[in-house]
């Protein structure tokens, strides 16, 4: 969640992404806000549809399905301080509390207050863009595909119990009707 704007992105547990799958966006109670597709890279973006628990369904056909819920708390928690300007300052002049994208010239004597909610908000903003792109590779490093050595050990439990199962059914049997006591 970036704002106003949900990100996701689809992957198939083998890694690969997952092109022009079909996703429907549901709130808490279950109703449908939204349904689109994911783009070639496997990603889809949207408006926040309502402030509620969002519900989003991925279906990548063929049995593949996955959902992730994203709490209200985490859509509420990505507001914007861009409305915020100024602040009275004890003089009773204003002062900037966000930071202005334009060039502006302060004097060593201006002071500026900033709201601790506002600075945790700066933060946690600035936090996030920079952990984005280890995420993403942590995420990568996870989806890794089955290696040689995977698929033969596979192949090596499959014959291991057949070879068991083969015994147990053409192992000789006793007949009762012989007698060892004889």
């Amino acid at each position: 969640v970036e704002g106003d704007t949900v990100h996701a992105q689809a992957k198939l547990s083998d890694g690969r992404k997952a092109p022009n799958a079909p996703i429907t966006v549901y709130n808490s109670k279950g109703v449908a806000l939204l349904q689109g597709k994911t783009d070639d890279q496997g990603e889809f973006s949207f408006p926040v549809p309502e402030k509620s628990d969002l519900k989003i369904v991925l279906s990548a056909g063929a049995g593949h399905r996955a959902e992730w819920v994203i709490a209200a708390a985490e859509i509420e928690g990505q507001t914007s301080i861009a409305g915020v300007t100024s602040r009275p300052t004890p003089s009773g002049g204003a002062t900037k509390t966000a930071p202005d994208t334009k060039t502006e010239e302060k004097r060593p004597s201006e002071a500026v207050f900033i709201n601790p909610a506002e600075l945790q908000i700066m933060i946690e903003t600035a936090v996030e863009k920079k952990l984005k792109p280890v995420l993403k590779m942590l995420v990568a490093s996870q989806n890794r595909r089955p290696t040689f050595k995977d698929v033969m050990g596979g192949m090596g439990y499959i014959f291991g119990l057949v070879g068991v199962a083969t015994y147990f059914r053409y192992r000789p049997k006793k007949d009762p009707k012989l007698n060892d006591d004889r």
